[in-house]
């Protein structure tokens, strides 16, 4: 008995912590952000792939699955073709249910596109973040309409 206790209190003794420090500095005035633009490489033609995953029951609820699987081959296929961004995904998802898991089918396909040319925005670039001013609609005479 004695010997059970020693150990209780040999192993609740070690704790570990970890810490971390940083220094701060705060900034007076104004600070101005120059946006960065880069070029997009897309090719010409969509890819597709088709993943199998597996996920355990303990998941709470079908949306948030779904969702984890479609992250997960979106990211798998960006791997695969080493891009950065999936332009126009799609997704076909078949899922099976068993007694411990539930198995997906998941086929993705897109334009897996690369980001280039990384340089400080420029005046020409601006008119790309602008944008297009709202369209005011003439104003319209209302009257009442009587039905009989």
């Amino acid at each position: 008995m004695l010997s059970v206790a020693l150990c209780a209190i040999c192993f609740s003794s070690c704790i570990v912590t970890k810490t971390e420090t940083a220094k701060v500095r705060d900034v007076a005035g104004v600070v101005v952000h120059i946006p960065t633009i880069a070029d997009l490489d897309v090719p010409a033609n969509r890819v597709s792939e088709t993943f199998n995953v597996k996920i355990s029951k303990n998941w709470r609820g079908l949306p948030i699955i779904t969702e984890t699987v479609k992250s997960f081959a979106t990211a798998q296929l960006l791997k695969k073709y080493d891009a950065d961004v999936l332009i126009e995904p799609r997704y076909s998802i078949e899922n099976a249910v068993g007694l411990y898991k539930f198995k997906f089918n998941v086929v993705v396909s897109g334009y897996p596109a690369k980001y280039k040319n990384f340089r400080p925005m420029a005046d020409k670039d601006a008119i790309f973040l602008n944008p297009m001013p709202p369209y005011i609609f003439p104003e319209k005479k209302t009257g009442t309409l009587i039905l009989k």
